[in-house]
């Protein structure tokens, strides 16, 4: 049985190496913008819970007001007669 040997050409070396660190750099740029995807993505979701939380309590604010209101106004804002004190 013969062994083979292989030799290999440092041009060929060099070359491989150029193409796979091409190739590394193209995977990571696509990484990357994969990921600033992912961060544009999650900030648009944490601003639409933000202003979600935000109209929540607007809302709850609104409830309250209405809850609280003084007696002699209805629900339109307009203002119901009070009872005439004479004094």
């Amino acid at each position: 049985m013969q062994t083979r040997r292989f030799s290999f050409s440092p041009r060929l070396t060099l070359l491989n190496n150029i193409s796979l660190n091409s190739f590394a750099n193209v995977l990571l740029a696509d990484i990357e913008d994969y990921v600033t995807k992912i961060q544009m993505k999650t900030l648009d979701v944490t601003k639409l819970l933000s202003l979600l939380k935000k109209s929540l309590q607007l809302d709850s604010e609104a409830q309250n007001m209405r809850e609280s209101k003084p007696k002699g106004i209805d629900n339109d804002n307009e203002t119901t007669e009070l009872p005439n004190h004479n004094f």
